[in-house]
């Protein structure tokens, strides 16, 4: 039922874009996110931390 797994674990892809299929719809709206301007994001926070 559940998937075997290896609490000694080290590897981890060097690149994550390799197990996504060139056809994927995540695809798509990465390129969409990465195209909208940071400055929308910059200007509706207003800064500052905690």
């Amino acid at each position: 039922m559940y998937i075997q797994y290896s609490m000694d674990q080290l590897y981890l892809p060097m690149d994550l874009e390799e197990d996504i299929p060139q056809n994927h719809v995540v695809r798509v709206v990465n390129d969409m996110v990465e195209r909208i301007d940071d400055s929308l994001f910059a200007a509706a926070y207003p800064g500052g931390g905690r």
